[in-house]
């Protein structure tokens, strides 16, 4: 998480535009996980990408955002790169919209360190 966060700052020095908030006009399919704290958010030309902490467990996040995917028309997909054993992810996608989620998730303390990256659609 901490590359993920070292990149998204890069970034924001570089044109993007950080906020310290979930953004108000997320796309329909991409909601923040109930009772979230410490929400960054950027976005990235077609991109954007919010980072989150929550006191879930990394199982229960997935399965969360899995629903919601799918009540979304989307589908899940498991072309991202494995990561640390700890650590879930996989990604959502319904190509001929252009909508695309990606989710990682990572223990940290009693909850989860959440990233979302998904496309404006």
């Amino acid at each position: 998480m901490k590359k993920l966060l070292f990149v998204l700052s890069a970034i924001a020095l570089v044109g993007g535009c950080v906020k310290v908030s979930a953004p108000r006009d997320l796309p329909s399919y991409v909601t923040v996980y109930p009772g979230a704290t410490d929400v960054v958010s950027m976005s990235m030309g077609p991109m954007s990408a919010i980072a989150y902490q929550v006191a879930a467990r990394p199982d229960d996040v997935v399965d969360y955002y899995r629903g919601k995917a799918s009540s979304n028309g989307l589908g899940e997909t498991t072309s991202i790169a494995p990561g640390p054993p700890d650590q879930r992810q996989t990604r959502f996608q319904d190509l001929a919209t252009k909508r695309i989620l990606s989710l990682v998730v990572r223990p940290r303390g009693a909850g989860s360190m959440v990233s979302l990256t998904y496309s404006k659609g």
